[in-house]
This record gives structure tokens, C-alpha cells and sequence, in this order.
């Protein structure tokens, strides 16, 4: 009698799960099933359905800091961002490398307007900072892990060597920028 429980409960638990993710519940193992069954499914859809987005943060991130990942949390519309699409999905945009390129030309360009100086960009690796550091590191093919420092004025470089990026206007005019800046002017 008690087997023909167990098998009516063992047919019908994995239904009830799979329908479980789609109702929203408040409570907390559920709602966190519901978010993963959404973002999976957003996934799915399209892996470049988040390029506007990226571009507009993009165009719109402003460094207010030396520290990466401390001008990530000051723009809430660039850290929500992370946190609600996930890096991965960001990671999937055809627009992610211009994306990059642009965030870290204008911390170079804050860098050097502010304190005439680049900075490593190893020892910002932390917070939300790092994925983007790592992808940065990856597309410019450096292994920063082996690496005793990178300055962010590598980007420039990077940029300056490869003609593709500097066809995008935006990337010119933040590289225009960078290089009107006289830094020895402060010395």
C-alpha cells in the first residue's frame, strides 16, 4: 500500500517542480527557482537581446574613482545591470568587446585627466571589476594572472593596433581624447 504512494509521489514530484517555476511565490527557495527558470528563458531567446543596454552603460559609465569596481557601485544602472542580466548573458552580446574597449578607455581617460597617471588594473581584480578585467585581459590575449602589474593605458595600445576598433566613432572620440591630454603639463 505504501509503494503505490511512493510511485504516484515519485511520478508526479518532478511535474510539480517543473510547474513550480511558473508561479511566482514569495517565498525565498522558490522565488530564487522562479528567477533562474526566468533568466534561462530569457537566455534562450537571444544572446544579443541585451546590446542596447550594454552600449548605452557603456556610453553613459562616468569613473569617479582610481577603483574600477567602486565606480561599478556608484552607477547603479551599470551594477543592477550585472546583477539582473548575469555576466554570462552580458558576456553572450556581439557588442561585448566594444562594450569593454569603452569602459575601460574612459577609466584610463578619468585616470589620466584626474591623477596623470594610469593604473594596474591587476590590483583592481575584486567585486564586479573582475570578470570585466579578466574578458578585458582575454580579448587583448595577456595572461594577467603571471603578470606583476598591467597599466589601463594598455587599452589605448590595443585599440591603436587593431584598425577594426578604431573604426567605431565613439572609440575614436574617447581615444581622441586620450591622447589630447598633456600629461607632462603637471610635472
Amino acid at each position: 500500500m505504501m509503494s503505490k504512494y511512493l510511485k504516484i509521489l515519485y511520478l508526479w514530484l518532478p511535474c510539480l517542480l517543473l510547474c513550480s517555476c511558473g508561479t511566482k511565490s514569495s517565498h525565498p527557495v522558490c522565488a530564487s527557482n522562479l528567477s533562474s527558470c526566468e533568466r534561462s528563458t530569457i537566455n534562450s531567446q537571444s544572446d544579443t537581446m541585451y546590446n542596447d543596454q550594454l552600449m548605452q552603460i557603456a556610453e553613459h559609465f562616468e569613473s569617479h574613482h582610481v577603483d574600477l569596481d567602486a565606480s561599478i557601485k556608484e552607477d547603479t544602472l551599470f551594477s543592477q545591470f550585472i546583477d539582473e542580466v548575469g555576466v554570462n548573458t552580458i558576456r553572450k552580446q556581439s557588442e561585448y568587446d566594444t562594450f569593454l574597449l569603452i569602459v575601460f578607455l574612459k577609466l584610463y581617460q578619468h585616470h589620466l585627466s584626474c591623477y596623470h597617471q594610469g593604473y594596474d588594473l591587476k590590483a583592481m581584480r575584486k567585486g564586479y571589476a573582475t570578470f570585466l578585467i579578466d574578458d578585458l585581459c582575454a580579448l587583448m590575449d595577456i595572461d594577467i594572472l603571471h603578470r606583476e602589474m598591467l597599466n589601463d593605458g594598455c587599452v589605448v595600445d590595443f585599440v591603436a593596433s587593431n584598425e577594426s576598433y578604431l573604426r567605431n566613432a565613439y572609440i575614436a572620440q574617447i581615444v581622441d581624447s586620450i591622447n589630447s591630454i598633456d600629461v607632462l603639463q603637471y610635472f
